[in-house]
């Protein structure tokens, strides 16, 4: 991964940047992030990845902030689309998910949400993305896209966190 540079953010902007998570993933989440002390930011060519107390919890990439995979504490009360055994490998390739794929969807979102994508068999997240329709739509149809796979195992932001532990 290209063009890493670490530092850690100082009491200021540790307090924006928890003013802007808020306000980016919703007031339902602050729970999560209220006994912070340490943000490192690590900034690389992919994206940004924000290591909250030694956890990797939050990527950047572009302007969206989206859960890491390892972050469980958020992931599981986000809505869940779970795919067959068939779109595993596409989606851990980074392909979107496509309705024929999905055998269960867990919640309930709205088109622009965040979601999770899990394996079905084993209830694994293997992806966060953003709902393309909204869950009642999602249910309803038999074709085209569902989910935008933004973050996936196997991705670069996966490696450099993986690379950490």
């Amino acid at each position: 991964m290209k063009g890493r540079r670490r530092r850690l953010l100082s009491s200021k902007e540790i307090r924006d940047f928890l003013t802007d998570i808020s306000s980016a993933l919703g007031s339902e989440y602050d729970d999560l992030f209220d006994r912070i002390s340490k943000i490192e930011l690590i900034e690389t060519d992919e994206g940004d990845i924000y290591y909250f107390d030694e956890r990797p919890v939050l990527i950047k990439i572009g302007e969206k902030r989206i859960p890491t995979l390892l972050f469980d504490e958020l992931l599981n009360r986000l809505p869940w689309v779970f795919v067959d055994r068939g779109a595993i490998p596409h989606v851990c390739n980074g392909a979107d998910v496509m309705a024929p794929g999905i055998k269960e969807i867990k919640g309930f979102f709205k088109e622009g949400a965040l979601v999770v994508v899990g394996d079905s068999e084993h209830k694994k997240a293997l992806a966060v993305g953003l709902a393309v329709l909204g869950d009642g739509d999602a249910r309803q149809t038999r074709k085209g896209k569902v989910v935008k796979n933004l973050h996936y195992v196997g991705d670069p932001i996966w490696g450099r966190i993986r690379e950490t532990q």
